[in-house]
């Protein structure tokens, strides 16, 4: 039986985005625009707080909120969400509080984006030894992560969407690898959450970390990780934050230096010091707009929106970097090799055409606010420029 949705016309979620009036947009993958509802409710708590309107319980609500919003649209437990101000931010937090010792082995894909390449390969600093796993477009298949593993692996980390390729991972299958391995799994959503279906129980991940700009609409510097509630009890922060502990709650402010405060024994624990409550409400409405469409929904539009790509670019000479081989592992990011790069970048920037252009190849990154006819339009543009 299919869910209601507060929405079940996206020509009216696309009036929420005033950019949809100027320009086509098809850059999710880079930052995505916040809607108008997100604009005005950051607007009125910057204005409230411009005035000291409001306190800690004030705080504590919209940080609340934020993690109650994260914890729908990836199908996690409240307590099973940690506030973070970026998507990096959460993988170091993930990866120096995993029990890893020196001797073991951490693995991770080749053509990852550099956030977790360089959270694990701070790990040297403990004798973890990194291990990185040669992937064609970045995919890492159950098999070939089944031949990767020896006795001193102890961890994955992964990006649940490629930046570079587009390529969707199989993470409930890694996942069950790992597990049949007694390894963890860490991954980064960021490209993924907001775009794409999402449950992290059925994915089966250990810790899932992401942020707010891109595919879930929000504001920069506000993200959260998600920490499976079994695997809370094993890990163990480098350190603690003054708001890592649970205070008394009717009087926060009072024994501030009673050292003896315990942990929070949910995710909160990972959180260190104070979080934009402003930033944190921008997310959660953002998400509670994406979850009142559906992100099955959402998921569905885009891939037609890029079907409609995959079908006409090749025609024009244009060679998906993921072939018609590689269907089932494409995602909300599609990739394309143009042709005459360079003019194609200065025709797409006279048309006021919003797609990422890097190292020769063309990511378009559609999200809700586009419609066929956005798509229509960037194909007649590039039509143009092939001639």
């Amino acid at each position: 039986m299919s869910k209601a949705h507060k929405y079940d016309d996206l020509r009216v979620v696309r009036r929420f985005f005033p950019i949809t009036q100027n320009r086509i947009y098809l850059n999710a993958a880079a930052i995505g625009p916040l809607p108008m509802p997100t604009q005005e409710k950051i607007a009125d708590l910057f204005s409230a707080r411009a005035d000291c309107v409001g306190g800690y319980s004030t705080e504590l609500h919209h940080l609340q909120r934020a993690r109650v919003a994260a914890a729908r649209i990836i199908g996690a437990e409240v307590e099973e969400i940690a506030l973070m101000p970026n998507t990096s931010w959460g993988l170091i937090r993930a990866a120096w509080s995993l029990p890893l010792r020196e001797g073991d082995q951490v693995l991770i894909p080749t053509e990852e984006f550099p956030a977790p390449v360089y959270t694990v390969m701070g790990l040297k600093q403990k004798g973890v030894e990194v291990r990185l796993i040669e992937c064609e477009h970045g995919l890492l298949t159950s098999e070939e992560l089944k031949k990767q593993i020896s006795p001193k692996s102890k961890a994955l980390f992964i990006s649940w969407v490629g930046f570079k390729s587009g390529v969707r991972q199989p993470l409930a299958e890694l996942s069950a690898v790992c597990r049949d391995a007694g390894m963890g799994i860490v991954v980064d959503g960021i490209q993924g959450v907001g775009g794409l279906q999402c449950d992290v129980k059925e994915m089966g991940v250990d810790i899932l970390c992401t942020a707010g700009p891109k595919w879930l609409l929000s504001p920069l510097g506000i993200g959260f990780m998600y920490v499976e509630r079994n695997l809370q009890k094993e890990l163990s922060p480098p350190s603690l934050g003054w708001l890592s502990v649970e205070r008394d709650r009717e009087h926060p402010f009072e024994g501030l230096t009673n050292y003896d405060w315990e942990p929070y024994d949910d995710a909160r624990r990972l959180e260190m010091a104070t979080i934009s409550y402003i930033l944190s409400e921008g997310m959660a409405t953002s998400i509670d707009l994406l979850c009142d469409v559906g992100t099955e929904i959402i998921e569905k539009h885009i891939l037609n929106l890029n079907k409609m790509l995959y079908e006409a670019l090749p025609k024009l000479g244009w060679k998906p970097v993921l072939s018609d081989s590689y269907q089932k592992y494409r995602s909300n990011v599609a990739v394309f090799l143009p042709r005459d790069y360079r003019r194609l970048e200065e025709v797409l920037e006279q048309e006021d055409i919003a797609v990422t252009m890097r190292e020769g190849s063309v990511r378009i990154a559609p999200h809700i606010y586009n419609n066929h006819e956005d798509i229509a339009e960037f194909i007649k543009t590039c039509d143009i420029y092939s001639a």
